[in-house]
């Protein structure tokens, strides 16, 4: 990984800061990662990615980056 992939990465969880609560909105991280991994390779598995993750492909936000 380089400088820029580190950049990219906080960026993600930057912008998964949730206004409901204080903290991190998970599925929103879960999704901005998703997507910057998919930018960069077109072969990434998201469903395997979230279960690896643990995150249940039916958690708020997470159903969407599976049926995109």
């Amino acid at each position: 990984m380089t400088r820029k992939d580190y950049i990219k990465i906080a960026d993600a969880i930057s912008n998964a800061h949730s206004f409901e609560h204080e903290g991190i909105d998970t599925a929103k991280l879960m999704e901005n990662l998703t997507k910057l991994f998919q930018e960069d390779n077109s072969r990434f598995d998201s469903t395997r990615f979230l279960e690896a993750c643990q995150m249940k492909s039916t958690d708020r936000g997470i159903r969407y980056l599976i049926t995109k």
